[in-house]
């Protein structure tokens, strides 16, 4: 039997270059185990699950730049603003009833038409939601066409000249609204239909935002009496809490679920704010040249 210690030279070097060869070898592998953790650890923090919650902020704050030039522009700041005299914001509240209803009567078929898009390309339950949500807008035009009837008693009871409901009617569409109409049909006819929820999410977020502000301010320069003018305008900011909270719903999930349909909801979005801020801004001009005549 060999025994180790009466091993020779050659023997001994095997064994010392085989005991190195093995030591050698478990700190190779226990610097691989250490990168492969840093690797998934890497890789954990880099490519992080996005929830909806955390997509919607990622879109709201690609549209700020949109919300605060809206903010800015003409009408909303005069519809808001305590140096708006009172003649203007009545001669206001005539132009936008009388002026909107051509863009607010197709909204039920704008969007029930959108979600009937998205259900032909593959997008069911999108189309199915906006399909549904489509029937809560149905007639909110005649809130308008209430609203411009009692605004013409108002006004013909506190000034003159007294309205002339024909030559407001004859102002037709304002360039606002044709550029608002065209946003909807774009987004219905191109190929991501299912930005109806990012037009819809911005403009019913208004009323939520601005809507009591310029009830207030009405009222403040107007009397109460005025409320029975501004049934729209009411009525809105009750429905639009529910509304905004639906859309918000939906856009957070179609981002976290793709995120390549982030940028077109953001163009939309940001085109149907820039439309309806244009609109305003054109009822507010028209409302200062019509509260100055005497």
């Amino acid at each position: 039997m060999t025994r180790v210690d009466h091993c020779g030279p050659d023997s001994q070097a095997d064994a010392d270059a085989w005991i190195r060869w093995r030591v050698a070898g478990a700190r190779f592998e226990s610097r691989k185990d250490s990168r492969n953790r840093e690797v998934a650890t890497m890789d954990t923090q880099s490519a992080p699950v996005e929830t909806p919650e955390s997509a919607l902020q990622g879109y709201d704050q690609l549209i700020g730049a949109a919300r605060q030039r809206f903010a800015t522009s003409r009408g909303i700041r005069g519809m808001v603003s305590p140096d708006t005299d009172a003649r203007t914001i009545a001669a206001f509240l005539l132009h936008f009833s009388a002026l909107s209803v051509p863009i607010t009567e197709p909204v039920e078929a704008w969007i029930r038409r959108a979600g009937e898009r998205c259900e032909a390309l593959g997008l069911t339950e999108m189309g199915r939601a906006l399909r549904g949500h489509s029937k809560a807008e149905a007639g909110h035009h005649q809130y308008h066409v209430d609203d411009f009837i009692n605004l013409i008693r108002f006004w013909n009871a506190h000034w003159t000249p007294h309205v002339d409901p024909d030559a407001i009617r004859a102002h037709g569409v304002t360039a606002g609204g044709e550029r608002y109409s065209q946003v909807h049909e774009e987004v219905i006819a191109g190929p991501t239909p299912y930005c109806q929820f990012a037009i819809e999410y911005e403009i019913e977020l208004l009323p939520v935002q601005y809507g009591q502000r310029f009830v207030d301010n009405c009222v403040r320069l107007l009397g109460s009496e005025i409320l029975e003018c501004m049934s729209f305008a009411t009525s809105h900011i009750e429905f639009d809490v529910g509304h905004t909270k639906f859309n918000a719903h939906f856009l957070g999930r179609m981002i976290a679920e793709s995120p390549g349909r982030l940028d077109p909801l953001v163009k939309a979005g940001t085109a149907a704010l820039d439309a309806f801020g244009e609109h305003l801004a054109e009822c507010m001009m028209l409302a200062e040249s019509f509260g100055s005549r005497q």
